[in-house]
């Protein structure tokens, strides 16, 4: 996508949502080193094939993927399971289709759930604790 449907994307979305939207791309580039810190403050994300799907979902919110150009995507790296199984939330492909799932909620938050079981082992908190008992008390 051209840096100028970009920019007019941006401008549309923040002509739609006025000082609530913030776009984060280019920024955290720029100026903040740790993402992480700026996902306690987002109540939705918009990515697309980024590995920051692992944090947030370990947060529980719902999450939309931008996936407009997922056909070259494909084509030119592919994934190693199928993007559509794997994702946890609405695939939305073009830009009207996003305001859509956003304007109506439409994260399909319900694949959250299975997605943080399938990939997080122990998020009850007690890691230390773990470390402790396997490599000290243990021996």
């Amino acid at each position: 996508m051209s840096t100028e449907a970009n920019a007019a994307q941006l401008e549309y979305w923040n002509t739609v949502a006025g000082p609530r939207w913030v776009a984060l791309a280019g920024y955290v580039e720029k100026r903040v080193q740790k993402v992480n810190d700026l996902l306690l403050a987002t109540d939705l994300l918009i990515t697309d094939y980024s590995s920051i799907v692992f944090e947030y979902s370990t947060l529980r919110r719902p999450m939309l993927f931008y996936a407009f150009d997922l056909d070259e995507y494909v084509a030119s790296r592919d994934f190693y399971v199928r993007y559509e199984e794997w994702v946890p939330g609405r695939i939305v492909r073009t830009f009207p289709e996003l305001l859509e799932a956003i304007r109506r909620e439409d994260f399909q938050a319900d694949r959250i759930g299975p997605f943080v079981a399938r990939n997080f082992d122990h998020l009850e908190g007690g890691s230390t604790d773990r470390i402790i008992d396997r490599l000290i008390l243990s021996g």
